[in-house]
């Protein structure tokens, strides 16, 4: 039976190892977070799509053709990009387009009549560019969503695809590791087109820290970092998310602290870890943690969005050093569900 509603709720992301380097064929290794996305899709008698992005703060309603519409012109946009032409920045003229993109694109990929129309209605606990793949969530739950109310059975491989060909929008050349560690939950290795699920130690202290909205998109620092990631480093990359994987497998927090310290002195190499942030880590390890950036992160500024720590350490001195820096000290857990249906 089709259903009338839908909510289908995802969770947010950090990455531990690999950012970066992921996207060159290195391995990395993310978890799910309770951080969330929710998307509601509700039937209406009216051909067209009613958007209410709440987190965006964007409504509005849109004939089919005035997406497919929408669709071409981006295309061309990420066409010009993959030319040279444009920068990754100017694909997506405004935040609200990648949910419609990702709408359209679905449907058309289903190839089949639309009975009737949709209102999609999104709320999210997930922060914005700050590397906690907010955008990953919402196009894995708009895909899910859509799937169900449709009544089309994806197999992994198609979610994955049409993940990547949003992600793409915002990322240029999407690894397709968000989608999947949104979609399925838990922690994940990724190396090449392998992805090993791991049993992460649940009694881990692990600490998550807002350090502020990076003053430039995940795009742009991509393309500042490349020309300082050389081969060496890609395999140094390589060697600590490793490290950190055999320290999860053994239960080793000791070992899994010093990767994550190498880790992030090779984000320091690339030049994606603001000066301010750095200092904060540092003083991190005087209480007992290792930390480092679990996104992108931003060549300029004092600002790098999510910051993990691992280890044992005393509360009050760690809200000190927050209070300090005026960054925001988030409670954090993994989520082993992945994007999953709530209500139907």
């Amino acid at each position: 039976m089709i259903p009338r509603s839908i909510c289908v709720r995802t969770p947010g992301k950090l990455i531990l190892s690999g950012e970066h380097a992921v996207v060159h064929g290195n391995p990395a290794i993310g978890i799910a977070v309770n951080r969330y996305m929710d998307v509601t899709l509700t039937r209406y008698p009216f051909l067209k799509l009613s958007f209410n992005l709440m987190s965006i703060d964007f409504q509005r309603q849109f004939t089919l053709g005035a997406l497919r519409k929408l669709k071409s012109k981006i295309n061309k946009h990420y066409k010009a990009f993959s030319d040279g032409k444009k920068r990754i920045s100017d694909v997506l003229e405004h935040p609200f387009e990648l949910a419609l993109f990702t709408a359209i694109n679905v449907i058309d990929s289903f190839k089949q009549h639309l009975p009737n129309g949709l209102d999609i209605a999104t709320h999210s606990t997930i922060p914005v560019g700050c590397g906690m793949g907010s955008s990953a969530a919402s196009v894995v739950s708009l895909i899910h969503a859509l799937s169900k109310i449709l009544n089309m059975d994806l197999p992994l491989e198609r979610y994955i695809e049409l993940g990547i060909e949003s992600e793409n929008l915002q990322h240029g050349r999407s690894s397709g590791f968000d989608i999947h560690i949104t979609h399925q939950g838990g922690c994940l290795y990724f190396d090449g087109d392998r992805y090993d699920a791991l049993d992460f130690p649940t009694h881990w202290p692990i600490h998550l820290i807002h350090t502020g909205k990076p003053s430039t998109g995940t795009g742009e620092t991509v393309a500042h970092a490349k020309p300082f990631i050389t081969q060496e480093r890609l395999q140094a990359f390589a060697r600590v998310t490793n490290t950190l994987r055999s320290a999860i497998t053994n239960n080793n927090l000791e070992s899994a602290q010093r990767a994550l310290r190498e880790n992030h002195h090779l984000l320091r190499e690339i030049q994606v870890v603001p000066n301010h942030v750095n200092h904060f880590i540092e003083a991190c390890r005087d209480i007992g943690l290792s930390g480092k950036i679990c996104g992108a992160g931003c060549h300029q500024g004092d600002h790098a969005g999510m910051l993990i720590l691992l280890g044992d350490a005393n509360k009050e001195a760690l809200q000190k050093l927050c209070d300090e820096h005026a960054f925001q000290y988030l409670p954090v857990q993994i989520d082993e569900r992945g994007s999953h249906v709530v209500s139907s």
